[in-house]
């Protein structure tokens, strides 16, 4: 495995910032992935066309959710979930999983070409699931 060594300058206690020297080594990160959980977008019905009790699952699987779309911020809502993304979501994603981190996208199918274009270019791992009746 790596090793990345550096040294307190003061004490802190758990969970406190502390300034860091003598610095050596890196700490490598497995890559996470993006889940992306598509809706209908209005033409196919939209929010009424969700499967909720799939939503619910599935979103409350992971602590970093957004949506992207209002068909999907509308279907999230009607599931009792309030995302913690709705601006800059797909940077949000792209950052998380460069520190390992899994991120589930509720996203409007009209919008998930897009996404899936700015996540191949970052070689970001996704997986899609269908939310629809």
């Amino acid at each position: 495995k790596n090793k990345a060594t550096g040294i307190a300058v003061c004490r802190a206690a758990k969970g406190e910032d502390v300034a860091i020297s003598g610095i050596s080594g890196i700490i490598d990160f497995e890559k996470g992935k993006v889940i992306i959980l598509t809706v209908p977008d209005i033409q196919g019905g939209g929010s009424s066309q969700v499967d909720l009790k799939k939503l619910k699952k599935k979103a409350g699987l992971h602590q970093a959710v957004g949506s992207v779309g209002i068909e999907a911020l509308a279907a999230m809502h009607r599931a009792g979930i309030e995302p913690r993304y709705t601006c800059g979501v797909t940077e949000a994603a792209i950052e998380a999983t460069h520190v390992g981190l899994t991120f589930a996208i509720v996203c409007s199918q009209d919008a998930v070409p897009n996404l899936i274009s700015r996540l191949k270019a970052e070689n970001i791992g996704y997986q899609m699931d269908d939310l629809s009746l």
